[in-house]
């Protein structure tokens, strides 16, 4: 895999960095932009590391054998970009590569109501209470992460097909359906960041929804696109496949045990000092180095590692329903069978916000999803090998489909009451209780926790 961002590893350092940064998700990489670029005299030595590999534009997977080629395992596929943590009651999905999971999340910045952080530390709840444009509002900083990652909503949104069913739903029930901010680029064109005559390319979104697998157009706005670059700019240097295993104090601050993977197998390991360590490594990621740490000896609190909740997300899915959604994606393949009536749309779009008047923990929202190319043409191999519903590709494509026995949402006057695919953010109790008894049960296609 060819380096625009990444810096060689026999560039490092021999001496302490004033700070390495573990992770280049949205906290590490913010991190590392702005200390690189901060206003000092000497500028201080920044390191980021990042245990996955960079993916140019243009190579991420799209079919589901490359996906599974690239599903992340700490030992027989330390450099996969996707990882898969399945545990009792909760799957975690999150990326490994430089960007982190913003190279295949669904785009969606959706501001947190303000209500969520009733819970947290007072002075985060002050600040939440200010508002936006008033010194120490919390607000003004969502507004700086918005620019940089140049969010909006999606400008011919109302038009996807996919929105218009979300909107059918929501009006029977005196709800409107809202456009979201998203991370993805409809009006620029051109480089981001340019070194050795190798680019990294800004396109137009071409509503591909390919967006969870990585992009191939260069629409997405990840950090990979923003604030990896300002902080390469800034004098960062930026270290891939290179995985921390653990933190120790030192004479020096700290020093970073790392195992540097050449490639799939072969690897070394070295250790890292630096006056100060930002661990942003995701709410999984810079838990394990804790634990390990404190198996080394690390004194640390003993509630590590415990209190673990999921962000509340399900994906429900309806088979030959009246209503065409147009939501399985094509990728960046221009004259794709599949693009027949335009593209999809990026993954999240818009949503529709129930029990608004109730409870804060009682809200929940439902939006629409586009379906990757990959995993269509998984899902067409399984529905050709099991056949459950003969004809629910058609639905997926645009063409008509005769209703099947047994199938979610039937046609009938009541067959809107459940939209393809859509991911129902709230408690379980929620999700089923907003659907009639006689569709309760749809397969529950998976379950998502950060």
């Amino acid at each position: 895999m060819e380096s625009i961002l990444a810096t060689a590893w026999d560039e490092r350092l021999a001496g302490p960095y004033d700070v390495i940064v573990v992770g280049s998700g949205y906290g590490g990489a913010i991190t590392a932009a702005r200390l690189a670029n901060a206003p000092l005299n000497p500028k201080l030595k920044i390191c980021l590391l990042e245990r996955g590999q960079e993916w140019p534009i243009g190579s991420f997977p799209d079919t589901i054998e490359h996906v599974a080629e690239q599903t992340y395992n700490a030992t027989l596929n330390p450099l996969g970009l996707y990882q898969v943590d399945v545990h009792t009651a909760i799957v975690i999905i999150r990326g490994s590569g430089l960007g982190g999971t913003s190279l295949v999340n669904a785009n969606v910045a959706i501001r947190p109501e303000p209500d969520c952080f009733d819970t947290w530390p007072a002075a985060i709840r002050q600040a939440a209470q200010i508002p936006e444009g008033n010194a120490g509002s919390l607000w003004n900083y969502y507004r700086r992460a918005e620019s940089t990652l140049g969010v909006g909503p999606h400008p011919n949104g109302l038009q996807l097909l996919k929105i218009q069913a979300l909107q059918k739903r929501a009006t029977e029930l005196g709800k409107k359906v809202e456009l979201l901010n998203i991370a993805v680029n409809f009006d620029q064109e051109g480089p981001v960041f340019t070194r050795d005559g190798k680019s990294v390319m800004r396109r137009k979104c071409i509503n591909c929804g390919d967006c969870m697998t990585g992009c191939n157009v260069g629409a997405k706005n990840t950090v990979y696109m923003s604030y990896l670059p300002l902080a390469k700019l800034g004098g960062a240097q930026i270290f891939t496949q290179t995985a921390v295993r653990h933190v120790e104090k030192s004479n020096q601050g700290w020093a970073v045990s790392v195992r540097r993977h050449k490639n799939r197998f072969a690897f070394e390991d070295a250790t890292l000092v630096a006056s100060n360590v930002v661990l942003a490594a995701g709410t999984l990621g810079s838990t394990e180095i804790l634990l390990r740490s404190q198996a080394k000896g690390l004194s640390l609190a003993p509630g590590i590692g415990s209190r673990f909740g999921g962000n509340g997300d399900f994906f429900g899915t309806a088979y030959n329903s009246d209503q065409i959604t147009n939501n399985v994606g094509w990728g960046n393949h221009p004259g794709d069978p599949f693009d027949r009536s335009g593209g999809p749309g990026p993954s999240i779009v818009g949503l529709a916000r129930y029990k608004t008047d109730a409870s804060f923990v009682q809200r929940f929202n439902i939006e629409d999803l586009t379906v990757p190319r990959a995993y269509r043409n998984f899902l067409a191999l399984v529905g050709r090998k099991r056949a459950p519903f003969p004809n629910w590709h058609r639905e997926f494509t645009g063409a008509t489909a005769a209703p099947r026995k047994g199938c979610v949402a039937r046609r009938s006057q009541r067959s809107t009451q459940l939209l393809s695919d859509v991911s129902l953010h709230g408690p379980r109790r929620f999700r089923r209780a907003a659907l009639p008894a006689r569709r309760q049960s749809a397969h529950r296609l998976a379950r998502r926790g950060s």
